[in-house]
């Protein structure tokens, strides 16, 4: 199902009902994100007996289940709208004081994670996990907070769901962007001031990118938009360090968020004041969250921790796999996360990646010594390969060779993990060493450090390709132009469906978050071609 009200609707009612809720399988919100294989996995894992789609996520969806799952269309949430429930008194509004649960039923809400062994896992949470996010706040029970909160994230995701749960805690209205587009830096500033919103949940690419915009009135409108704003909720991936200083220098009220999916949000919600520094997150007290040193710290090296909880209804404790530091002096327990302790990358749009099947698929192969993926941070993964004494000669045939096989592999990875050019394939010098442990295991942080360099050159191939299109923008037949990107963009996927008009919806046609970047990058830069000099005179068909 598309991420909007509906969605969080149904999952509403399912937790009511009783029946045993699976949220990694929402028709198209997961094609766009897991690989066929990941869906059925889940579908088996967590022994699913049906999916709710809608009409529009149907055909996205319906074949790859075909044999495990009942495929049902449900109607939209309109419907619910525009329904009395005065007229079906069977469906009316439950009238016991408290739901009859066993509080240690963990086959409730079935939400995943990346996994470790390429294929997402299935994480089985209680009752009481929604309840987690309705009292993630630190708003005075006197404190007003009726104005309308925008959230960009999706609701598969647990940050998503934060939103719809104040709402219906404290009556802080919520926000959502269309669920037919990805939301970017103009949207976001468009949703912000047309619904008179007063703060915004979102990730850091969107904030990146509002700092990025172009046009000076451009940014300085979303900054003055920004400014305005209660708290703007930053989570679901890093913030980089520059973007946070040029937020905090105009006075944006950043508010670091962060959570895991195994004990929800760990950071609550609440108007920072002069006291608070947004490079840190300031911890919950509700959770009965743990800081356990990892190590003694050496020398003037700041004393490490890891985050141990106890999810709801797990019975045993949990560690979150980020090493953190404690803010020095401060009043409240806040820290700052340094890193994961495991192998996940964490893309600029908030979109997790583990590369470890890629990695070791590739390492197979005899012309292989090492691969290790990178991107933290970054738009999409890139790949740094080690070539064996068996590798084809010269840097441009083993570049070649490897992009064979990593074609070869990307139909099986989660769309948003796969490598989309051969450009983003980086040859280790041979001057450096891949960082490894004593094990000799890679160390991924210590790969972004040393390669900084070659991964940087990398990123900004991947930007000129997107420039070197030989697709020209007619600025009097824009459509005929848009059409060659968006085909050139989606390929094969575009291929069944080789009747679709410009007015088709490119996500309903099978778009997902890459290519959906990759067709943004495409078109800024085939606009600024076909606007360097002045534009020719309208067409008489323009005003037809």
């Amino acid at each position: 199902m598309e991420s909007d009200a509906g969605l969080f609707i149904y999952i509403a009612a399912l937790l009511a009902s009783g029946i045993p809720l699976t949220i990694p399988l929402q028709a198209v919100l997961l094609s766009a994100r897991l690989s066929a294989e990941s869906v059925r996995h889940l579908l088996n894992e967590t022994g699913a007996q049906s999916i709710l789609l809608s009409k529009r996520t149907e055909r996205l969806i319906a074949e790859d289940v075909v044999g495990l799952v009942e495929a049902q269309v449900v109607p939209p949430y309109s419907l619910f709208l525009e329904s009395s429930v005065d007229s079906d008194p069977s469906s009316g509004p439950r009238h016991d004081a408290r739901m009859n649960v066993d509080e240690n039923d963990l086959n409730v809400l079935i939400l995943h994670s990346s996994g470790t062994t390429g294929l997402p896992k299935p994480i089985r949470l209680a009752h009481r996990y929604l309840l987690g996010y309705a009292a993630c706040h630190s708003f005075a029970k006197d404190e007003p907070v009726n104005w309308p909160n925008l959230s960009t994230l999706p609701l598969y995701h647990g940050f998503g769901l934060l939103a719809p749960c104040l709402s219906l805690s404290v009556g802080m209205p919520c926000v959502f962007p269309p669920s037919t587009i990805i939301p970017a830096a103009h949207s976001t500033t468009e949703l912000l001031s047309t619904f008179g919103v007063q703060s915004l949940m979102t990730v850091p690419s969107i904030l990146e990118d509002m700092l990025a915009l172009p046009a000076a009135a451009d940014r300085n409108r979303a900054l003055s938009s920004l400014r305005l704003m209660r708290f703007v909720a930053v989570g679901g991936g890093p913030l980089g360090p520059d973007a946070g200083a040029a937020l905090a220098a105009a006075a944006v009220p950043v508010l670091n968020h962060y959570g895991a999916t195994e004990i929800g949000a760990i950071a609550p919600i609440f108007q920072p004041g002069p006291d608070y520094d947004h490079r840190y997150l300031r911890l919950r007290t509700d959770l009965g969250l743990q800081l356990h040193p990892v190590a003694e710290a050496q020398g003037d090296e700041p004393q490490r921790y890891k985050l141990v909880g106890r999810p709801f209804g797990w019975g045993r404790t949990f560690e979150i796999q980020d090493e953190i530091v404690r803010r020095p002096d401060a009043a409240r327990v806040e820290v700052r996360i340094l890193g994961r302790r495991d192998d996940l990358i964490v893309l600029s749009n908030g979109e997790k990646v583990v590369p470890r099947s890629l990695e070791q698929a590739l390492s197979q192969n005899q012309a292989v010594r090492t691969a290790v993926c990178v991107g933290q941070g970054y738009f999409e993964l890139a790949l740094l390969v080690e070539p064996s004494g068996s590798a084809p000669g010269g840097d441009e045939a083993f570049v070649d060779h490897v992009w064979r096989l990593v074609s070869e592999l990307n139909p099986s990875l989660d769309r948003h993990a796969r490598i989309s050019s051969r450009r983003a394939i980086i040859v280790k010098p041979a001057g450096k060493t891949i960082p490894r442990s004593d094990k000799g295991s890679v160390m991924r942080r210590e790969v972004q450090t040393v390669f900084e360099k070659e991964i940087r050159a990398a990123y900004e191939a991947l930007e000129l390709e997107s420039s070197s299109t030989d697709v020209a923008l007619d600025v009097g037949l824009l459509d005929q132009g848009v059409r060659k990107l968006v085909e050139m963009v989606m390929g094969s996927r575009l291929a069944v469906n080789s009747a679709w008009k410009v007015d088709d919806d490119l996500f309903e046609l099978g778009m997902d978050s890459l290519q959906a970047a990759r067709l943004a990058r495409f078109l800024n830069s085939s606009v600024a071609k076909a606007c360097q000099g002045p534009l020719p005179p309208p067409k008489a068909q323009s005003f037809s």
